[in-house]
């Protein structure tokens, strides 16, 4: 592979934009990046998991047995390998509207196993390839099997307790610390603004609402937040606060389904497309406020608030006085008002209602319009 200027391993071969291009010559030409010995025979697909990117988890056979410290049987595959036709019209709706290459994420989420990776202090899958499509925008990883490894994935339908939550704001906090006034002229290849808020027009469009928001099976937004242009107001002002605000690098989409608790308990974070600069209490909010149950959250939040700034300042990094962290809390809780309008083909109804309901609960608990002036 070749290191491109902005960071991005380019691999000097196509990469696989479909499942059945995830072939026993391409998965070695990828392993032999890393260990030229490595010769995969055969490839045995085990699941398809769809999402934002899908990831494929497969059984690779190797010629001479698995590889001395390579890579293991088990391995799990990731990025735009879905082929599904709603997927392409979206993908073609919203690159006609110059809104967002998705192909954009991927690329953001190799760089970050490539260069982030080691220094961010959080326990993350081993990445056995990372690289991008010079010509083609995708990006393509290939990793350690989670389910392999006997992890606990975060399920949005089932609440974290607060002492899990706790636990996961400590690995917030952590990372925070560690790229604690990161610039562009250290790490040139993190995005000035997250994936997502290319996103959020998108959305928020009346074509979405006219679409996806019609299903009986969509959530139903409450007052006020079934007024489009004051939650399109309320979004504008929440994203310039996030640029005038951001202090390092944040995971930018950091909810309970992006995460895991390993085999020992610890709880995790991985999904890292969404990766910018941003203010921290971006990545605290979003998740709080969707991985509680909204009894716990109105109980605890402020606690674990405190809870994390602590853990910031046991990290060496000089973070904001409870009643400001308050402040940004109640701000960047609207982030997770983009559940209810998220469409189904990105992710299933029952997770989409789920966490809809618990980040609208939270919007109007907390005042969101309020905080941001609109």
């Amino acid at each position: 592979m070749i290191l491109s200027d902005d960071g991005a391993f380019t691999a000097a071969y196509p990469l696989p934009h479909s499942v059945d291009e995830l072939t026993a010559a391409w998965l070695t030409r990828a392993l032999r990046e890393r260990f030229p010995a490595a010769t995969v025979e055969a490839v045995e697909i085990v699941q398809v998991i769809r999402g934002t990117a899908t990831k494929v988890r497969l059984r690779a056979h190797y010629a001479c047995g698995a590889v001395t410290d390579g890579p293991p049987e088990m391995l799990c595959v990731k990025g735009g390998l879905d082929d599904r036709w709603r997927v392409k019209a979206l993908t073609r709706v919203v690159k006609s509207l110059g809104l967002l290459d998705p192909a954009k994420a991927y690329e953001v989420e190799v760089r970050f196993y490539n260069h982030l990776a080691p220094t961010i202090h959080a326990s993350l899958p081993d990445c056995w390839f990372a690289g991008v499509d010079a010509q083609t925008g995708q990006g393509i990883l290939v990793l350690e099997d989670l389910v392999a490894a006997g992890v606990s994935f975060g399920d949005p339908t089932i609440a974290w307790r607060p002492e899990r939550v706790a636990a996961a704001l400590e690995v917030q906090a952590a990372w925070h610390a560690a790229t604690w006034h990161a610039t562009h002229e250290t790490h040139p290849w993190v995005p000035q603004a997250s994936v997502v808020r290319a996103l959020t027009p998108v959305l928020l469009s009346r074509f979405n609402r006219a679409t996806f928001l019609r299903s009986p099976k969509a959530p139903t937004l409450v007052a006020p937040l079934n007024d489009r242009r004051r939650v399109a107001a309320a979004f504008s002002r929440m994203w310039e606060q996030h640029s005038a605000e951001a202090t390092c690098i944040t995971h930018g989409d950091a909810h309970v389904g992006n995460a895991y608790v390993d085999a020992g308990g610890q709880p995790t974070f991985l999904d890292w497309q969404a990766m910018c600069f941003g203010p921290p209490l971006h990545d605290v909010a979003y998740f709080m406020t969707g991985a509680l149950a909204t009894d716990d959250r109105r109980k605890h939040e402020k606690g674990l608030l405190d809870h994390y700034l602590a853990a910031l300042s046991a990290h060496g990094a000089p973070g904001p006085a409870h009643e400001r962290a308050w402040d940004a809390y109640r701000r960047y809780s609207l982030h997770g008002f983009l559940w209810a309008v998220t469409p189904p083909v990105l992710q299933p109804w029952e997770n989409i209602r789920t966490m809809a309901q618990r980040h609208m609960a939270a919007i109007i608990d907390l005042d969101t319009f309020g905080a941001l002036g609109v």
